[in-house]
């Protein structure tokens, strides 16, 4: 499901961004089916316009979600908008199915310069495929940047981009600042 963006350039973003790999709860691939995932993308939308952050770019795939998330003001804080989304999409989730959607720990790294954000895009966008859900990145259904998908350095890439050397290898309790137990 795609979502109009308001035009934004990189001048309208406060550094840092967020990447974040959030998981579903163990054998749980809830985000397979169409109102589940199209649940959790609103309730993204709507806690992004809350906090005034901008999601770059998000991929939902059967039991997680990549996403890169930016301030659009110099006090928006993404690890805030990040854990309050989880609260707001895992709690819809409960009510609907009596069912925990969301586990408590997820992995994040905090993206300093545009270079290390457009390379988190290129890894997230790249999912799918990697995942054997596609043949094309920009086919996937829930991909947020299916224009970034489809430029020709992507599309034409005979390997899916490996994980950037800044991989986080720690999650964080609850998508808070400051890490925790190793992954």
């Amino acid at each position: 499901m795609r979502f109009p963006h308001d035009p934004f350039t990189l001048d309208d973003l406060h550094w840092p961004a967020l990447y974040a790999r959030v998981e579903t709860r163990p054998g749980y691939p809830v985000l397979a089916q169409t109102d589940a995932a199209r649940a959790v993308a609103m309730a993204l939308q709507r806690t992004s316009r809350a906090f005034d952050v901008e999601p770059i770019a998000y991929c939902l795939m059967p039991n997680h979600v990549h996403l890169v998330l930016a301030g659009r003001a110099a006090d928006a804080d993404a690890r805030t908008a990040l854990r309050r989304w989880k609260q707001l999409s895992g709690a819809e989730h409960r009510l609907r199915t009596g069912q925990t959607l969301w586990r408590p720990k997820c992995a994040e790294h905090l993206l300093r310069e545009p270079a290390e954000m457009w390379e988190a895009v290129a890894y997230l966008v790249e999912e799918p495929v990697r995942a054997g859900l596609v043949r094309l990145a920009g086919e996937h259904r829930w991909l947020s940047a299916p224009d970034f998908a489809a430029r020709r350095l992507w599309r034409c890439s005979s390997r899916p981009a490996a994980r950037p050397d800044w991989w986080p290898d720690r999650i964080t309790s609850g998508c808070r600042s400051g890490y925790s137990s190793p992954r």
